[in-house]
């Protein structure tokens, strides 16, 4: 299928939850650096996209909610972060560290206990682009790390386990371009 259009990849803003809370799917509220924060955003972005699509999660859409400027917000549950299913919401040095330790072993075929691989983000992140390629329309998406690494390893042919290297900070920016077959990513840190 041959595409043309550019899409905004945008990481959430900081959370103000402590650095060692276990969180992928978890609603935590944003720091209270967000109004700063989500104009660095704004600054990063240029044009008027045709579609905005968010995460559900709050840490999504209420930055969502800012960059879309009055256009009507969609949110996919695809877009969601990595679920980490028991261990959300605790302290990563409560968890069990056998647990932990198979787990990162081999995340991406290992799931956490009632939580999903880094395989199955993958498998709901290629169906999500997928749909995307088939809109064919400029787009901003504002999502979590995980999914953002996903994506990127799925556009540049990197494997999963590589893909954990990508550094995207809060706030950060990928900009995608697709023409034909042809795709092109620049990375705009501004936060």
């Amino acid at each position: 299928m041959s595409a043309d259009f550019s899409c905004y990849l945008v990481r959430h803003t900081k959370v103000g939850v402590p650095p060692d809370l276990c969180y992928g799917q978890t609603d935590v509220p944003l720091a209270d650096s967000f109004n700063q924060e989500k104009k660095g955003v704004r600054m990063g972005i240029s044009g008027t996209p045709d579609v905005v699509l968010s995460s559900p999660l709050s840490r999504c859409a209420k930055l969502s909610s800012y960059l879309a400027e009055g256009q009507k917000v969609r949110y996919d549950d695809r877009l969601m972060e990595l679920s980490f299913g028991d261990w959300e919401g605790r302290r990563w040095n409560e968890l069990d560290s056998k647990e932990t330790g198979t787990w990162m072993q081999d995340f991406v075929n290992n799931k956490p206990p009632g939580g999903e691989s880094f395989l199955d983000l993958a498998a709901r992140i290629q169906s999500f682009w997928d749909d995307l390629l088939k809109l064919n329309r400029d787009a901003l998406i504002v999502t979590h790390q995980g999914v953002i690494k996903a994506l990127l390893a799925h556009l540049t042919g990197a494997d999963l386990e590589y893909a954990i290297r990508f550094k995207i900070s809060y706030g950060g920016i990928t900009h995608i371009t697709v023409s034909g077959e042809m795709i092109g990513i620049d990375y705009i840190n501004r936060v």
